[in-house]
């Protein structure tokens, strides 16, 4: 028998509006998860980051104000720097706290909407059978526009947490280099006592007179002694 012909695709019958809606909302959540997941991993960052600041916050702050810190006894530009220093740092915690601090609309809990359910502030204020009734009410319309919010408010909250974020990193990073300045900036020289002139050690008296090339010490030689030369002092030049 000769083969059949192979048969022509039919024409694409054109979708419902029902299953336009359908994925219209299957999109809506896979986008809401994207953003969940992204607000999830700047909270992760933002706790890594926090670690370090406080971290170096505090021993900024406690070399600055303790009695045996290194920076406590500067004065002038090192000063100002680690007091900068120290701000800025304090500055880029209060940042990242800003990032982490939970935001729930008020203790009241959120306004606007009072019939949305996607929101668990918005289930708090309700019973079982409000939210039966309005889940038993709610159309495609209805759950699409509720998903529509949310991926709103939901992308405003992402969005700043990281930009947050990014400034809590900058007042850090400067922050730092700041305290390294006012630790490193400034040779010793500056600050260091002037070291004392060397002399000799000798259990008489010490006579030292100022000459070009340095001082000339004498020693008178202890009672004890014999001097030498009829107590003639016996004289070293030291540089």
């Amino acid at each position: 028998m000769p083969p059949s012909p192979p048969r022509r695709p039919g024409p694409l019958k054109p979708k419902s509006s029902g299953d336009s809606e359908d994925e219209a909302i299957t999109f809506g959540w896979r986008v809401h998860e994207a953003v969940q997941s992204w607000t999830e991993s700047v909270d992760v960052k933002a706790s890594i980051v926090l670690v370090a600041e406080i971290a170096l916050a505090s021993a900024g702050v406690k070399s600055l104000i303790t009695q045996e810190g290194e920076l406590h006894n500067v004065a002038g530009v090192q000063l100002g720097l680690a007091i900068g220093s120290c701000v800025l740092l304090a500055a880029a915690v209060a940042a990242l706290l800003w990032v982490v601090f939970p935001r729930l609309g008020g203790m009241k809990g959120p306004t606007g909407h009072p019939h949305d359910i996607i929101y668990f502030g918005h289930l708090r204020s309700r019973t079982r059978d409000e939210i039966d009734a309005v889940l038993a009410s709610l159309t495609a319309e209805d759950q699409r526009r509720q998903l529509a919010r949310q991926l709103k408010t939901t992308g405003e909250v992402a969005w700043r947490k990281h930009v947050w974020l990014r400034v809590s990193i900058a007042l850090f990073a400067l922050g730092s280099l700041l305290l390294v300045l006012s630790f490193v900036g400034f040779s010793s020289d500056e600050t260091d006592p002037p070291e004392a002139p060397r002399g000799v050690i000798c259990a008489g008296e010490l006579i030292a007179s100022p000459k070009r090339d340095g001082f000339l010490v004498g020693c008178h030689a202890p009672r004890a002694a014999q001097p030498r030369r009829g107590g003639e002092p016996s004289s070293a030049r030291v540089p």
